[in-house]
């Protein structure tokens, strides 16, 4: 049985986001951005928004375990959303 529906494949957790290389000031950008297209995606794209929210979601976990935003940080990314 075939499954017909496209799903969306994540990227290994190693390679959503380069926590190296990126900027304080390319994550704060990153942020901001991402936060306003799920605005937009929430009343617009169910299934789009729970991609980005997703991704989005993953990406800081990593920016947190790796030590590029502290938990202050994260929960007031959250809260934001």
């Amino acid at each position: 049985m075939s499954n017909t529906k496209k799903e969306k494949k994540r990227l290994p957790e190693e390679d959503r986001i380069d926590c190296e290389k990126i900027s304080d000031k390319e994550i704060e950008e990153w942020v901001v951005t991402t936060s306003k297209v799920l605005v937009v995606l929430k009343d617009e794209d169910g299934s789009a928004y729970k991609r980005i929210y997703d991704d989005f979601i993953s990406d800081l976990k990593i920016l947190k375990k790796v030590k590029r935003i502290d938990d202050n940080d994260y929960e007031d990314i959250l809260e934001n959303l």
